[in-house]
């Protein structure tokens, strides 16, 4: 057990009191050992650590405010260890997520708060990359083709059994009207393997933790093949907005294209730009706008035996 760490992700709130715990999954956890959760920037530096109480059965940690976990931001790392006579292990790593009143402030940038940017993102490779954070779950890098044809498409890292898995792009936008293309690798009439039936998510003018902002789902099943629209309540829920029938094949094109000034989202289906298979438009602005509230990503929801649709090349810009 302590020698298979396992990611999460741990969530903190201010001024409020952290209890948690963890339990041993097989064995019990050795006696007279000691535990603590170490708290990292993203230049490896430690900001924050606490302790806890390792029990037979149990990590058992529960801090008071003050707290040094309120000065944790989110998206920080952080890893829990088990210190035993033979030295520390890690039991668990993942990253900060904070449920709590958000007020946004930027860290110091290179780049102009509203300087328009491009992100291109042909997915040739067969690791996720350091670019795209797992927000929920873990996501993975699939083969398809074989030989010179071989190419990769991201989606769950466990492509079935109701898998879900998030991800964001590691850099927000610089604004909030967009137009994001990307390429999705859905097999028609497949139940099985990679590409075949379950949901594939693409969110915009997210928080950071993927619980607020745009979101498109693609439903791609034997009988129920359509697009929605919708509101994100979490990085794999999503209050629908409105629905469509749509059936996505292989290398399908998706275009989404979005104004601030209208309030409306359009989507585009492959070449066609000028008739949008869906829209919705917020009509009662519920969607926050500005800095904090421009990340993108993808989600998924595999079905029993397949991956649900794959996403096989992205390219997204803003104009401010």
């Amino acid at each position: 057990m302590l020698n298979t760490p396992r990611w999460s992700t741990l969530t903190l709130s201010k001024g409020k009191v952290f209890s948690n715990v963890w339990q041993a999954i097989r064995d019990d956890f050795p006696a007279n050992a000691d535990t603590k959760i170490e708290f990292f920037d993203s230049s490896g530096n430690i900001i924050a650590s606490v302790e806890g109480e390792v029990r037979e059965r149990q990590l058992f940690y529960k801090i008071e405010p003050p707290s040094p976990l309120d000065d944790v931001p989110r998206g920080a790392q952080y890893e829990i260890s088990i210190v035993t006579e033979d030295g520390p292990y890690l039991f668990e790593y993942g990253h900060v997520a904070r449920r709590e009143a958000s007020f946004y402030t930027p860290g110091a940038s290179l780049i102009k708060p509203n300087e328009s940017r491009v992100f291109i993102d042909p997915f040739g490779r067969n690791s996720v990359g350091r670019k795209w954070i797992p927000i929920w779950g873990q996501p993975s890098m699939h083969s398809i083709g074989s030989g010179e044809g071989q190419r990769w498409g991201m989606g769950p890292n466990i492509g079935l059994l109701f898998a879900e898995c998030a991800v964001r792009y590691y850099r927000p936008l610089g604004g909030d009207s967009f137009r994001v293309k990307f390429q999705v690798y859905a097999v028609p009439g497949s139940a099985i393997g990679v590409g075949g039936t379950g949901k594939l998510q693409a969110f915009f003018g997210s928080d950071i933790t993927s619980h607020i902002g745009f979101g498109l789902e693609i439903e791609h099943g034997l009988v129920n093949r359509k697009v929605h629209t919708g509101v994100i309540s979490a990085p794999t829920d999503l209050d629908y907005t409105g629905t469509a029938n749509e059936t996505f094949n292989y290398d399908d094109f998706i275009t989404v294209d979005y104004s601030d000034i209208e309030k409306i989202y359009r989507v585009y289906k492959n070449e066609d730009i000028l008739n949008p298979i869906i829209e919705w438009e917020d009509t009662d602005q519920e969607l926050p706008k500005g800095r904090g509230y421009r990340h993108f990503g993808f989600a998924w929801d595999a079905s029993l035996t397949a991956t649900g649709p794959l996403v096989t090349a992205v390219e997204i810009q803003d104009y401010v």
